[in-house]
């Protein structure tokens, strides 16, 4: 790293430009951010060995620091399904404790993809994708009992988004699973018709 800070300060013309660029894009991505650069290259303008230079390597947090992180920053009710499903399934017990308490038991409206249905039982089961990754997988983790049978001219297709309600009561960790009961179906008021404008009558 100082040695193509010392580059970049000894070049001359375009190749100046192009060797900081190069020796920044490096720099990010060993170090994680930008900070420390402009005094990577002060310390390069004057000396001529990286004596007394220390880079640190970035280190990505893990998915129960990520979780942590998470929590101090939002509200469990404010956070997305990924989010939950990133600490009940990687958080540490503590905070997947708070969020499945936060959620347990009560509904909670959400849309999801639909994987498959199954109209067998008394009651219809859905198999929903919830994050983006595993709608992008194609992989269920949500299992919704709806509360009855959907009707079969409001039944919706599979690999569809779905709107509706639902209320947790159990998870798996890994495979990441949710369980909702009493699932019901969200549909969009339809738009009230225009009122009716008569001309008035003459006098």
């Amino acid at each position: 790293m100082f040695y193509i800070a010392r580059a970049a300060d000894l070049a001359q013309g375009p190749g100046k430009a192009q060797i900081t660029k190069f020796g920044q894009s490096k720099y990010d991505k060993y170090h994680g951010a930008d900070d420390g650069w402009s005094d990577l290259m002060a310390k390069a303008a004057t000396a001529t060995t990286p004596a007394g230079v220390a880079v640190t390597q970035y280190v990505p947090p893990t998915p129960a620091q990520q979780c942590a992180d998470l929590q101090k920053q939002k509200k469990v009710e404010e956070m997305s399904f990924a989010e939950w499903q990133l600490c009940l399934s990687d958080g540490a017990p503590d905070a997947a404790d708070k969020v499945w308490s936060t959620l347990k038991g009560k509904p909670l409206q959400m849309q999801a993809h639909i994987i498959s249905i199954d109209t067998t039982g008394k009651a219809t089961k859905l198999m929903l994708a919830g994050s983006e990754d595993d709608i992008e997988a194609k992989k269920a983790d949500i299992d919704l009992t709806m509360a009855a049978a959907i009707p079969k001219k409001d039944m919706p297709k599979e690999d569809t988004d779905f709107q509706f309600q639902g209320t947790p009561t159990a998870y798996t960790p890994k495979p990441f699973t949710m369980t909702m009961d009493d699932g019901a179906m969200l549909v969009k008021a339809k738009p009230k018709p225009a009122p009716t404008h008569r001309k008035p009558a003459a006098q």
